[in-house]
């Protein structure tokens, strides 16, 4: 996400919709891919988020991706040779932490569960 602005929500366009109804995020920040990418031995998922990166002036700097991740290693290789002026930093269990964070809304829906 960009460090001044909304995060950007990328995944496959059948979840985006689910994406629009569930998030706080304007419809504009969540971006959503075809499916012929998916076991496209021909194209990446990651093609498309370089693409979207780079029309949002992105692709350059620090970008923090989850290294320690199952199924991250074609994903990786797909944006560093798609975004040659960033730098891919670590940026595992990052989400996580953050979800560790939690508003006042949460606490108090947690404590009428506990209740």
């Amino acid at each position: 996400m960009p460090s001044d602005g909304e995060p950007l929500w990328f995944g496959r366009g059948q979840d985006a919709n689910g994406a629009k109804r569930t998030t706080w995020l304007s419809h504009r920040n969540i971006v959503g891919y075809a499916d012929h990418y998916v076991q496209s031995t021909e194209r990446h998922p990651m093609d498309r988020l370089a693409e979207v990166l780079k029309a949002c002036c992105l692709d350059k700097g620090v970008i923090g991706v989850e290294l320690d991740n199952y199924w991250f290693t074609a994903a990786y290789l797909a944006l560093q040779s798609q975004l040659p002026n960033a730098r891919l930093a670590d940026g595992t269990a990052l989400v996580n932490w953050l979800r560790a964070v939690k508003s006042e809304t949460e606490i108090e829906y947690m404590r009428r569960a506990d209740r």
